[in-house]
């Protein structure tokens, strides 16, 4: 049993208590004080359905649905039904572990093949993907969408790729979509049987709001799947092995989830995304030898230590024993190739600052005498420049079609709005945050249509920054403009720039103000530079009788 000093950042849950409306649902059931048998309900059905139809255009029949006690029950179950002892059960490495126990415990054999790794990202192999799928031994293919661990989102064009080459050699494909809701901004999910009528009827996909919501301990999944017959022998299945009884709490928490929860996930995201960036950030510089693989999708990051010289084994000892973190290393995913780990950031900013602190510590010293011996001797500052304009390129690069698509989008909003008197604009950061700026102070009511009209850009930033000043440092951060953030906008301030030219603001002065203006409930309010850069956050400094609303994700 790992010691009490000891950061476990490694097994996929979070550290964060579940959606609001999901303990509410929990609950009222305890109160109930009746735990027998459970008879699943028509607004279960309903609940799956419209969240799929809402969020992902994917119009699931209730009639394809199975429900069972989680994804790995599901997926042993599905090989169960669909195959005998000794198929060839095909699967891309690296892929989550529980493709490997669930083929081997139903005594088929693992067919794998690495996915293309190039360029510090992976992508699929279409030539692979032909020889292997043109093995009449092989029946069933498992593909992880989103990928665990390697972060990816599949794209359309690839799943249509996997499904066109499986369809034509008689391949079914087994689809665990369990990290489905947790994507990141220009990468959206792709449900693998919405691509067409034939890719529906060859495959079988499994959800859960777990990952999403934290729920592995109450025991909730569902398959999909819409042909009868594959559909008849699954649920055979389920039952032979015994998981075909659902409990209460999990009946009442999925509805929950999906009835109630999505505001809380959007906000989740955006605080996952930032914990991403703050990783990315911080080991880039203290580890430049690290590669941190892009995050399209999941909380597991993906690093690549080859550079160290040392075994993802060794690494993981390393980190257990001396820097007093748990991480999983990249061979218990099938990845023989290279030497990788896989970090859980899903946990609040202050523990995975802290986990990070240890990593970069324990792993500064060992980089090894190769890659120390190739890298040219230059001067500190120098080096420092270079690394952040690298990364600030890489950002930019990554984010250009976003805020292209989200700026086009906001201009069109803004013209809509006919507030001409306050000159509004977007514009984009470098840092990838979309920004809406002013020229003149604004009244809470035109603000708060703005708001409403730009809405929330996928942009990996909380909703939109809205800067209270002009790039000559001026701000415009008024006890009404306050109060209508605070009170007209959802009640929450999300970002509040007011050094927009780079000059620190005078923090306690618009507290006092907005104290005065009568409301005392702060989410938020960062002081920024022109670069995006927080200089220092509302929160330790508090004006008297201000008190500031943490975000829920920063308590356990």
């Amino acid at each position: 049993m790992p010691r009490a000093d000891i950061l476990p950042m490694w097994v996929a849950d979070m550290d964060f208590r579940t959606a609001p409306a999901v303990t509410e649902a929990i609950r009222k059931r305890a109160e109930h004080g009746i735990f027998g048998y459970t008879r699943v309900p028509d607004s279960y059905y309903e609940a799956v359905t419209n969240w799929f139809e809402r969020r992902h255009g994917w119009k699931i029949s209730p009639e394809w649905i199975i429900y069972t006690t989680g994804v790995v029950p599901a997926l042993s179950a599905i090989i169960r039904a669909l195959t005998a002892p000794g198929t060839r059960c095909w699967c891309r490495r690296p892929c989550t572990i529980a493709f490997f126990s669930s083929i081997r415990n139903n005594g088929c054999v693992a067919e794998t093949s690495p996915l293309k790794y190039e360029n510090g990202k992976y992508a699929l192999d279409a030539e692979d993907l032909e020889r292997k799928a043109a093995d009449p031994a092989v029946k069933l293919l498992l593909l992880c969408n989103p990928h665990n661990p390697a972060g990816r989102v599949w794209t359309r064009p690839e799943l249509e790729k996997i499904a066109d080459i499986c369809r034509r050699n008689g391949v079914l494909v087994v689809a665990d979509e369990i990290h489905c809701e947790l994507t990141h901004p220009g990468h959206p999910y792709t449900p693998f049987a919405s691509l067409s009528e034939e890719a529906l009827r060859h495959s079988v996909t499994c959800i859960s709001p777990s990952k999403a919501f934290n729920l592995a301990g109450i025991q909730i999944a569902n398959i999909v799947a819409a042909d009868e017959e594959v559909r008849r022998k699954i649920d055979k299945a389920i039952n032979i092995n015994e998981v075909c009884d659902v409990n209460s709490f999990a009946v009442d928490a999925l509805e929950a989830a999906y009835n109630g929860g999505e505001d809380w996930l959007e906000e989740l995201k955006l605080y996952l995304y930032g914990n991403y960036e703050t990783v990315r950030d911080m080991l880039g510089e203290r580890l430049p030898q690290l590669r941190v693989l892009p995050l399209e999708g999941t909380y597991l990051v993906w690093i690549d230590c080859s550079a160290l010289g040392l075994s993802s084994a060794e690494i993981v000892r390393l980190l257990e024993e001396e820097g007093r973190v748990l991480v999983n290393g990249g061979e218990m995913y099938g990845e023989s190739e290279g030497c990788f780990i896989r970090l859980n950031i899903a946990c609040p900013r202050k523990l995975l600052l802290e986990g990070v602190e240890r990593i970069c510590r324990t792993l500064g010293g060992r980089v090894s005498e190769h890659e120390r011996g190739r890298r040219p001797e230059r001067s500190q500052w120098r080096e420092r420049e270079e690394r952040s304009s690298r990364t600030n390129n890489q950002v930019a690069m990554r984010n250009n079609m976003t805020r292209r698509a989200w700026l086009q989008s906001s201009t069109a909003a803004l013209a809509c709005l006919a507030l001409p008197e306050y000159a509004l604009g977007a514009a984009a950061e470098k840092n990838g945050a979309s920004r809406v700026w002013m020229t003149k102070e604004i009244s809470p009511e035109a603000l708060v249509r703005i708001y409403e009209a730009l809405g929330r850009p996928a942009t990996g930033k909380a909703a939109v920054k809205i800067s209270t000043g002009e790039p000559g440092g001026r701000n415009f951060l008024s006890p009404a403009l306050i109060k209508g953030l605070v009170h007209r906008v959802n009640g929450t301030i999300v970002e509040c720039n007011t050094a927009y030219g780079g000059k620190r603001s005078r923090t306690e002065d618009h507290l006092r103000a907005a104290k005065e203006h009568g409301f005392s409930d702060i989410a938020r309010v960062d002081i920024m530079d022109a670069g995006g850069r927080v200089h220092h956050s509302g929160e330790g400094q508090e004006a008297p009788g201000i008190r500031y609303r943490r975000e829920p994700f920063e308590e356990l």
